[in-house]
């Protein structure tokens, strides 16, 4: 009777314990975000503003950078934490909808391995020239790609600045540009400016911004749906002739699947805390963003699952594979 005693005493000793450790309050050790690029570029700018405004309602919360295999070595970091709150991942429309639609064996699915918990910003991308290239609007450059073999830089297949020339590619007949890769996107904007490339579509930044101001590029149309504060004179795309060109890189939190309802509830309230303070959005204004908060979750859910609806028709008509 004694051994019987001591035993189920343990058990319950034990079963309280476990009980006290998931019902712990959250947060109370350091929650990690995962950007999945080096350090500098939009990735990490995005993540370090957003973890640089919502430390204090998280804690003790840092940025981790995790680059490599195009972002997936970053994205499988993320998949393979405890879903638990304390590992985050800032992801994309790039991470999460274009490129694994275009593997050819994607190591992860972005919907059933996810948590999708609020959109940060958007980086929407513009139609850049060379000043050298002689054209001044969009339909000229149309005009001109019809006649002649046009070069587009990008960073690679399934980057926004390919996804963009895709979208433009399918809405326009007769416009097929001849696509040249490179590693980073200033390579492409600095051939641009020696005249070396001809076009590219690049989100748009500040110091992108800088440079048409100066002349150096020409921003021949922006693919948002109004025109942007950073670069006013710009035209849209849609302003300038192309119904439905609208591109843009969306910045989301991410959790693994599995995360607790509740955590993701609180980490939701707290990105709806950030993106609601006009500080705050003021500063991802002036770095080149636009800020963004969807709503709840199911509103989250339901716009991420939008833009995948928008896209994934794209991405297989390109045709384009990653091995």
């Amino acid at each position: 009777m004694l051994r019987r005693e001591l035993f189920t005493g343990g058990l319950a000793a034990t079963t309280t314990g476990r009980l006290a450790g998931a019902q712990e309050k959250y947060p109370s050790r350091t929650v990690r975000l995962i950007v999945p690029t080096a350090a500098g570029g939009v990735y990490d700018l995005t993540g370090r503003l957003f973890i640089d405004r919502v430390g204090a309602s998280l804690g003790t919360a840092i940025v981790e950078n995790r680059a490599g295999g195009n972002a997936v070595v970053g994205v499988m970091a993320a998949v393979l934490s405890a879903p638990d709150g304390y590992t985050l991942l800032l992801g994309s429309n790039s991470t999460h909808i274009f490129q694994p639609a275009m593997m050819r064996n994607p190591p992860y699915d972005p919907v059933k391995q996810f948590e999708v918990i609020s959109t940060l910003s958007a980086s929407w991308a513009c139609i850049a020239v060379s000043p050298k290239l002689g054209v001044n609007t969009l339909g000229e450059l149309i005009d001109y790609a019809k006649k002649h073999s046009i070069a587009h830089g990008m960073r690679g297949v399934g980057d926004v600045s390919h996804m963009t020339a895709e979208l433009l590619k399918q809405l326009v007949p007769g416009f097929a540009p001849q696509y040249i890769p490179y590693s980073q996107m200033a390579q492409a904007v600095r051939d641009l400016m020696t005249g070396d490339l001809a076009m590219t579509m690049p989100l748009v930044t500040r110091t992108l911004a800088e440079l048409h101001t100066t002349g150096k590029i020409k921003l021949l149309a922006v693919t948002s749906p109004e025109r942007l504060d950073v670069v006013p004179d710009v035209p849209t795309a849609i302003e300038a002739g192309v119904p439905n060109m609208v591109a843009a890189e969306f910045f989301y939190l991410f959790a693994p699947a599995g995360t607790p309802q509740q955590v993701l509830q609180y980490l939701n309230n707290t990105a709806r805390a950030a993106l609601t303070d006009n500080e705050f959005k003021k500063k991802l204004k002036n770095a080149g963003f636009d800020p963004q908060f969807t709503g709840n979750l199911e509103a989250t859910r339901q716009m991420f699952e939008s833009e995948r609806a928008r896209w994934l028709p794209v991405a297989e008509a390109s045709g384009a594979k990653i091995n």
